[in-house]
């Protein structure tokens, strides 16, 4: 990630994993602008859009009539 960030010219990367980051790949990734999302903020972040989009539905679900 760390090659791909300068390559492109990116600001920052971003390293997604359904594990755990070892102390070095968390320190690598501090000094060079990457964000590191593991297993449990994973699921945490896929527990949020889940109840988001299910909000969104019963919303809608509100205002449909059927014809």
């Amino acid at each position: 990630m760390v090659a791909s960030v300068k390559h492109y010219g990116a600001n920052r990367g971003m390293v997604v994993t359904n594990s755990r980051f070892t102390n070095a790949a968390k320190e690598l990734a501090s000094s060079n602008n990457i964000e590191l999302i593991d297993g449990q903020q994973l699921n945490f972040l896929i527990i949020k859009m889940e109840n988001k989009v299910n909000s969104q539905i019963k919303e809608n679900l509100k205002n449909f009539s059927p014809k």
